[in-house]
């Protein structure tokens, strides 16, 4: 059976049709895929998320894995205080205390009217015996914040 030159026509350009459709439908879901992960990685990419990451793997006793989401906190804003006091947390406990105190160190230098790393800090100076550096940051914590129980306690 013979087909009409119509219907020829008419199933070429269906097919061709079809398939324009069907590469613009890949496209539009390829735009949209590499949007969403544009995205998630601009979201990851923050300095505040590697903090709480690390803030998370600090609470589950995981502080070289801690160390370093803080590590990339700080690649991303040298100028966070928090990282790097957070950073000095987890090295406490890994018992490394000159590196916890460089984290503090930092911390302060950054931020001075923190307290609490001032008592952090001294803390560790008590521990390590170096009892005048101790007193110097238990006094400058009082300074800052009169009413500071932990420094008061120390």
């Amino acid at each position: 059976m013979r087909q009409s030159i119509f219907v020829v026509k008419f199933k070429r350009q269906f097919w061709a049709g079809l398939a324009a459709i069907t590469y613009l439908a890949l496209a539009v879901l390829l735009f949209f895929l590499i949007i969403q992960r544009v995205n998630h990685v601009k979201r990851i990419k923050s300095t505040r998320s590697y903090v709480n990451l690390g803030n998370a793997s600090f609470v589950k006793s995981n502080f070289d894995m801690a160390i370093s989401d803080y590590n990339e906190a700080i690649r991303l804003n040298p100028k966070n205080a928090v990282a790097y006091e957070e950073r000095g947390l987890a090295y406490v406990m890994k018992m490394d205390l000159d590196k916890a105190i460089d984290n503090f160190s930092e911390s302060i230098r950054l931020n001075p009217k923190d307290a609490i790393v001032y008592c952090e800090r001294g803390g560790i100076y008590d521990a390590k015996g170096e009892y005048d550096n101790a007193i110097n940051d238990f006094d400058e914590a009082l300074r800052i914040d009169p009413k500071n129980i932990k420094a008061l306690l120390k």
